[in-house]
C-alpha cells in the first residue's frame, strides 16, 4: 500500500506558492511620492491613497504584510500549509523557503 501523501512529508509533494503580493518599502515611498506630485489617475488615487493613509485595519494590515519577507511572511506560510513560496517584484527576485515546514 502506498504511503499517504502528505505536505511537507518525507514521502509527498511541497505545496509552492507564487507571491504576488509585495513591495519593497522603496516602491511605498514612490507610490506616496506620485501621490503627492498630483498623479492624474483616479484609480491610483483610490487606492493607493487608502492603502497608504487609512488606519483602518484593512489597510495597515497590507502596509505590514506587504513589504514583509521575514519571520511575520514565513510564520503565514506555516499557517496556510506552505512549504516553498517564489515571489517576483520589480526590484529582486526572492525565493523563500520555510525551515520549519507546514504546522502538523
Amino acid at each position: 500500500m502506498a504511503p499517504k501523501l502528505q505536505t511537507g512529508g518525507e514521502v509527498g509533494y511541497l505545496r509552492i506558492a507564487t507571491e504576488e503580493a509585495f513591495a519593497p518599502p522603496e516602491l511605498f515611498a514612490e507610490w506616496r511620492r506620485l501621490l503627492d506630485a498630483g498623479l492624474d489617475d483616479p484609480g491610483f488615487r483610490s487606492f493607493f491613497g487608502f492603502i497608504l493613509t487609512s488606519d483602518t485595519p484593512r489597510a495597515e494590515f497590507v502596509r505590514e504584510r506587504l513589504p514583509d519577507l521575514g519571520e511575520r511572511r514565513l510564520a503565514d506560510m506555516d499557517a496556510t500549509g506552505i512549504d516553498r513560496q517564489t515571489s517576483r517584484s520589480a526590484h529582486r527576485d526572492r525565493i523563500l523557503s520555510n525551515p520549519t515546514g507546514p504546522p502538523r
